[in-house]
């Protein structure tokens, strides 16, 4: 699921130091940012395509259509038919084992991006150092740096597809003070490679062991195919100790799972009283309009009763991601390609 991103030619344009009097001045976190877009104009050099763009592009199917329909036609719809939050702490425990008392929190949003600008902000205030796996959620990176946070890149293999491991990840963290690390899963963006259940459990240990701050990014699962994807169990990994700083935000949004598209939603469940601070003091923060909340509420609902149409809308949308996934593959080939040379585990995109 990609997308072409237009090149930000008017940086070039930016006034001189000396007509800096006659302009506002546009930040250097900015700039950086702006700068480190893909660039593709075709007058120059071949185009680069976007591989972690968030949403789900693939036909929205005639369920969702219809629990969006619903929303708008019903009225006086009462604030609990509206209400999801039951619902999406039933998916995540039953997803990833995550334990219905421990979630003190879940917050609501139109985007998971605007949550974690959030939590980056949060970061920043506590003169924390943010961790990204490479080659992992571009967007991320660049709210990051245009938020000026402290952020550094932890190096991962190819012949790992890209993952992180802990064994890495305990070396890394030793000379990072205040860690704070992104991880997104169980479907790592862009690559679709798969956490397992194991490993994703042994780099939650790590993290408890150096007092990091974890950020789990689970908005591009739910359409993973080819039988190799698991549940996740996260029991013991989300528990605290009174005297360490570990704690754990789980970010996440149904564009994916839901098939929702374009109808964008996202959610942070959090424990941690630094992350209910920080999105309580958000009255600017962008909140899911009624009718989205109640379609969210209305396909949980049907997932968790394993309605047929809806789980046959999913099984069709991941059939049309494994035939792109194998066609992408084919032109890799054929244009000898080093970039993906794990290509042939390129089995679990989404």
């Amino acid at each position: 699921m990609g997308t072409l991103l237009l090149h930000v030619d008017f940086l070039q344009r930016l006034p001189k130091e000396e007509e800096a009097t006659k302009f506002i001045r546009i930040s250097k976190s900015s700039t950086a940012a702006l700068r480190s877009v893909e660039n593709v104009d075709l007058d120059q050099e071949a185009p680069k395509i976007c591989m972690d763009f968030d949403d789900n592009l693939l036909q929205v199917p005639s369920t969702v259509k219809v629990s969006v329909f619903e929303g708008f036609a019903r009225q006086n719809i009462s604030e609990e038919e509206m209400d999801p939050k039951a619902e999406i702490l039933g998916f995540l425990h039953t997803r990833y084992g995550l334990p219905l008392t421990q979630t003190k929190e879940l917050f609501l949003s139109d985007t998971s991006t605007s949550l974690f600008t959030k939590l980056v902000l949060a970061c920043v205030e506590e003169n924390g150092t943010l961790i990204f796996p490479m080659g992992s959620s571009g967007t991320f990176v660049s709210v990051t740096m245009f938020l000026e946070a402290n952020f550094r890149r932890l190096p991962t293999k190819a012949s790992n597809s890209f993952k992180a491991t802990a064994g890495e990840l305990a070396t890394f963290l030793e000379g990072v003070e205040k860690p704070w690390l992104y991880l997104a899963g169980p479907t790592v963006n862009p690559t679709g490679q798969i956490y397992t259940n194991a490993e994703i459990n042994e780099i939650l240990d790590v993290c408890k062991s150096h007092g990091a701050r974890v950020i789990l990014d689970t908005s591009y699962s739910g359409l993973e195919y080819g039988g190799q994807s698991e549940s996740w169990d996260l029991k013991q990994a989300v528990v605290q100790e009174s005297s360490s700083t570990y704690a754990i935000a789980i970010l996440g949004g149904f564009s994916a799972g839901l098939m929702t598209g374009g109808l964008e939603f996202g959610f942070a469940a959090v424990a941690d009283p630094i992350f209910t601070e920080v999105f309580k003091d958000a009255p600017t923060m962008s909140r899911p309009h009624g009718t989205l909340k109640y379609t969210i509420k209305k396909l949980l609902g049907m997932l968790d009763q394993k309605s047929e149409v809806l789980l046959t809308g999913v099984e069709q949308q991941k059939k049309t991601l494994k035939h792109r996934a194998q066609e992408l593959c084919k032109v890799i080939n054929m244009c000898a390609c080093t970039c993906f040379p794990q290509c042939s585990k390129f089995q679990n995109h989404s």
